[in-house]
């Protein structure tokens, strides 16, 4: 820790692992941000269930919230399967 990824012995491998660490990190950050989302979403459902039109609001933004998760989380894995 500490060092120029360049100083290191062999580059390409630390390259790779890091590369490797950060495809990581970008799927886990997503599924993350995609729950905070849901949790949000729950709790205005319990805050606001008198109101029927939150309730709709809260089913839309539910569906596109899980759409966004599905269609990022299916673009890194595009990305992971592409081979050049």
């Amino acid at each position: 820790m500490g060092k120029h990824i360049w100083v290191l012995s062999n580059p390409p491998d630390a390259i790779q692992t890091f590369l490797k660490g950060l495809f990581i990190s970008e799927i886990t950050f997503i599924l993350t941000m995609m729950f905070v989302k849901f949790s949000l979403l729950a709790f205005y459902w319990r805050l606001f269930k008198v109101y029927p039109t939150v309730k709709k609001g809260v089913f839309v933004l539910g569906g596109l919230t899980a759409a966004w998760g599905i269609a990022i989380v299916s673009v890194l894995y595009a990305k992971l399967c592409m081979h050049y």
